[in-house]
């Protein structure tokens, strides 16, 4: 947006606010450390001040609402873009949810080491005691959290992935990962280089369960995947089909 702003209104000033003393967002604090590639974005934002510097400055330590008002900010600025994201959890109400369900949020900013991550995610987490771990939802946070914990930790290494971080994955004794989610295969909500990132880990055995596939391949979606606008939803279901293995119960894992 400010690039855009920036190029087509010869007048105009931004400053970008931000709570973190850097820039750059969830590219810091979102995406996986062994993305380099995704981290890279961070080359072209970083362009937006250098193509302007007497136009674009960044402004950090200063959380809105507590550092300044929203009504301040509208009185010193022609227009307020709010782009934080969500920065309150939500709960999905199931009982004893606050002593044994993690959210999103933390672990993500754990493994990323956000300023503002939970201190107490070791904790938490418990790696070394844990072996079951089911994750809400099989979207690509899905893919990037089962990876970081079931890849091995000294791929992390030479990544940006902070040495505390990488000992706790050591510790690990989490020997399965469940996705639950209330799409089936054909409508996952993972990208197609998430899910083959996450079914090229090596030493894991990827599996699926029979019945449910089976429900999930009903003729509607076994005709939208063969719509040309849907190929990337065929692609994404013959890489499931392919790589993870259909159980008929979780006895034969």
């Amino acid at each position: 947006m400010s690039r855009i702003l920036l190029a087509q209104v010869p007048k105009c000033r931004i400053d970008i606010i931000d709570k973190n003393p850097h820039p750059y967002g969830l590219i810091r604090t979102g995406v996986c450390p062994d993305k380099p590639s995704m981290k890279r974005i961070e080359e072209n934002f970083q362009q937006v001040f250098d193509d302007n510097p007497e136009r674009c400055k960044f402004i950090g330590n200063v959380e809105l609402g507590k550092h300044i008002s929203f009504d301040a900010l509208r009185k010193n600025y022609s227009a307020v873009v709010v782009a934080t994201g969500t920065c309150i959890d939500k709960d999905i109400g199931i009982p004893n949810e606050s002593a044994h369900v993690l959210h999103a949020r933390q672990v993500f900013e754990w493994y990323n080491s956000a300023l503002d991550s939970d201190p107490n995610m070791e904790t938490k987490l418990n790696l070394g005691s844990t072996r079951d771990l089911a994750i809400v939802g099989n979207g690509n946070i899905f893919c990037d959290i089962a990876r970081v914990l079931l890849k091995d930790p000294s791929e992390f290494e030479k990544t940006e992935m902070h040495p505390s971080v990488v000992d706790q994955l050591r510790e690990s004794k989490i020997t399965n990962i469940q996705s639950i989610a209330r799409r089936g295969i054909t409508h996952a909500a993972f990208t197609l280089p998430e899910i083959k990132d996450l079914s090229e880990v090596k030493g894991v055995e990827f599996y699926m369960m029979k019945d449910e596939v089976q429900r999930a391949m009903t003729e509607a979606s076994t005709t939208e995947m063969n719509q040309n606008y849907a190929r990337m939803i065929g692609r994404k279901t013959e890489i499931l089909l392919n790589r993870f293995r259909a159980i008929q119960n979780e006895d034969h894992y």
